[in-house]
């Protein structure tokens, strides 16, 4: 497994594109999930049948001989019953999921008892049946903790699924699936970034600080006893093996084994292990029984000087030696191999950053570079990344991209495993129990289906979506898009309503029409509505919008449509009346003077908005307004109101105000006047918020975040 890299911060960044991750572009293309049938070979899984039956173990002199004792009873973990979120930082919400279907790949593990393979990523884990049925992906839905960016899988002798990973809240756990078929997390005392569980039951985790070990009994020892210095600085991967060893990589600093004896062996160059090269990053076991170490460089043998992947064997005598890889160059030098996996020929394959090397049968003894399809979005070509592969008994490879799982058949082509759900969605609308995030639609029963399939190539990404009688309707940067019932998609890019402007805004109203807003100067704003009878009629002239720009829009239940208007440093509001004609309302001096960033209506015909510099305020249906003395501050950047920078306003059935901004920042005031802040519910801006009638809150999060829903939100 490769060491930590970088956050991935949505596909965009998976496929080296973050700068653009803010960015409109249409929906990212879809694929359905693969139904193989193929049983799978095993890939570094930390099993006693990992080893064929006619291998041998290097072992490692001192250390205990293999056997095939029991799966020892250990100490038991948590309940899996009890609530996910026990430990929870303080002033965290509680109940918050994740929803990201887990597309992002980092490691991958076949179960050879069943051929099921599973993966793990930044957006949470997946399980891959052996039979064909349906792909199933764990977020925090079943348990995951929050915000779970994972790294690293494993599977136990008693075949338990073993996870690690980092994040913002649940730094330095390990998630484990119980037999309840959901998923809790062990506090560890470090970030883990590698896992395995050893003959005896103990988890081993490793990162960056080192190592650390939970023995049986259910206590973390950090460092582990006796391990060498080594062993606390960095971990770059572990691999428990059925004799009872456990090996660690220790980037450059080599290799450590804790033999089951409890005794540790350190290796380095005077062991014949080339650390001078490169970092120690993959450590493996063979179908022979010998340990394969990765090394992270590159040597220019004589005479021609070519660059040549680095791998070390440990041999039965204690000593390293190179491994037979005749004929084995890199021809990329950005595609370093990093992980090795075995087909059923004994054959090494090799995962890169950016694509894999595999064995070319016109040439036998040497290896050839495959890289998976490259993906387009919004008309952009990008190579996705590479992190771990596996082979299965029919020879095809299964290989973790931050763009899905990949899978290479045995005969070369490539299919791409993207499963169902939000991606970096912008958009959320709620009709009843449906939740729609830009073109996933969550069914009542927890489905998600694809509704983007035919989306105008010529139109960009929602900021803003709707449901309307005749379908669903989005506000882009390119105009309108509307979703007919039956599936058919229009691109509204110049009547004479919208005049080809930027759409920003879309909010249905009362009487069945469709509000449309373009937000920003005066030169690129207007407001028009699109009557049920599928007239258009602009709004600009009875607005004054040639001295004015639009900040806000806003529709209530009984019919009101209000609109958010800055006239050089005033900010004012517009109504409009049951006759269609707009009257300004009078603001209190000290709103007047502040920019109008959001705005809001509520069930009971009350206005809300929130202005720069002063905060969230309330117009009652009597014409008075709160100014909500004493609210917490919020900074929200000064950008005109332009979406992606101003903050998301919604209010719950309850009556209670969310507004959401920068880096995650969550601002909650409750119907009886008490205010709730969460600082960082993710690490991007929270871009849109609805509400199903249960009170759930369904969330995105702009820039890379993933989508969330809040259960009961305090």
């Amino acid at each position: 497994m490769t060491s930590l890299p970088t956050r991935v911060l949505g596909v965009l960044a998976a496929l080296g594109a973050g700068a653009l991750a803010s960015s409109p572009v249409p929906f990212a293309p879809r694929s359905v999930a693969l139904a193989d049938n193929d049983a799978v070979a095993p890939h570094r899984i930390h099993l006693p049948i990992t080893c064929a039956a006619d291998c041998t173990l290097a072992s490692v002199p001192a250390g205990a001989a293999p056997n095939t004792t029991a799966s020892p009873t250990v100490a038991p973990l948590p309940d899996p019953t009890a609530a996910p979120t026990a430990t929870l930082a303080p002033g965290m919400l509680p109940r918050w999921r994740h929803l990201r279907p887990a597309n992002d790949v980092q490691q991958i593990v076949a179960d050879p008892r069943t051929g099921d393979v599973w993966s793990v990523g930044y957006d949470g884990i997946a399980h891959r049946p052996a039979d064909g049925s349906a792909t199933i992906s764990y977020t925090g839905a079943d348990g995951l903790p929050h915000d779970y960016p994972g790294t690293a899988l494993t599977i136990s002798l008693d075949g338990t699924v073993y996870t690690a990973g980092e994040g913002p809240t649940f730094e330095g756990v390990v998630a484990w699936r119980g037999p309840e078929g959901r998923w809790i997390s062990v506090e560890a005392p470090l970030i883990a970034q590698h896992v395995a569980v050893d003959r005896a039951g103990a988890i081993w985790i490793g990162a960056d600080s080192g190592a650390a070990v939970r023995s049986p009994d259910g206590a973390w020892a950090f460092p582990p006893p006796g391990a060498p210095d080594a062993a606390t600085n960095m971990v770059s991967d572990i691999l428990a093996l059925p004799n009872g060893d456990v090996w660690l990589a220790l980037g450059q600093q080599g290799a450590a084994v804790h033999r089951a004896d409890g005794g540790w062996t350190m290796f380095g160059s005077a062991d014949g292990l080339r650390v001078d090269l490169g970092a120690v990053k993959d450590i493996a076991l063979a179908p022979d029984g010998r340990v394969w170490a990765v090394i992270y460089g590159i040597a220019f043998p004589e005479p021609d000087f070519s660059e040549t992947v680095v791998v070390d064997v440990f041999g039965a005598d204690g000593r390293w030696v190179p491994a037979p890889l005749d004929g084995f160059e890199i021809i990329d030098p950005a595609n370093i191999p990093s992980t090795v996996a075995w087909d059923a020929q004994g054959r090494p394959w090799f995962a890169g950053d950016s694509g894999i090397y595999i064995p070319d049968d016109s040439r036998p003894g040497r290896w050839k570079v495959d890289a998976p399809p490259t993906v387009e979005i919004g008309g952009i070509t990008f190579a996705v990344d590479t992190t771990d592969l596996a082979i299965d008994a029919d020879g095809a490879a299964w290989v973790a991209t931050g763009a899905g799982m990949m899978r290479r058949t045995k005969d070369g082509a490539w299919r791409r495993d993207w499963l169902p759900g939000p991606g970096d969605a912008r958009a959320v609308a709620v009709r009843g129990d449906e939740v729609l995030m830009d073109g996933d639609l969550r069914r009542p029963d927890g489905s998600w289906t694809w509704l983007g399939e035919g989306y105008p190539t010529t139109a960009a990404a929602p900021w803003d979506v709707a449901y309307a009688a005749d379908g669903i309707w989005f506000a882009t940067e390119t105009g309108a898009v509307h979703r007919a019932l039956d599936g058919a998609w229009t691109h509204v890019q110049d009547p004479v309503a919208l005049g080809g402007r930027r759409v920003d805004i879309v909010q249905p109203a009362a009487d069945g029409s469709i509000w449309f807003a373009a937000l920003g100067g005066a030169t690129i704003a207007g407001v028009t509505r699109h009557r049920p009878d599928g007239v258009w009629e602009g709004q600009d002239a009875a607005l004054g919008l040639r001295a004015r720009s639009v900040h806000g829009l806003a529709t209530g239940v009984d019919g009101s449509v209000w609109v958010g208007l800055a006239a050089g440093q005033q900010s004012l509001v517009m109504s409009r009346g049951a006759d269609g004609t707009w009257a300004e309302i009078a603001l209190p001096s000290q709103v007047a003077a502040h920019e109008i960033t959001a705005m809001a209506a509520d069930d009971a015909g009350g206005l809300w908005l929130y202005l720069s510099g002063l905060g969230l305020i309330r117009r009652a249906p009597d014409g008075t307004w709160d100014l909500f003395e004493g609210q917490p501050g919020y900074d929200v950047t000064r950008n005109g109101g332009r979406p992606g920078t101003r903050p998301a306003l919604a209010i719950a059935p309850d009556g209670s105000a969310w507004l959401g901004g920068r880096f995650g920042e969550l601002l909650i005031r409750r119907p009886d006047g008490s205010w709730y802040t969460v600082p960082q519910v993710d690490l991007s801006q929270v871009r849109d918020i609805a509400f199903t009638p249960d009170g759930k809150a369904w969330m995105t999060v702009l820039g890379g975040g993933s989508p969330r829903v809040l259960e009961g939100g305090r």
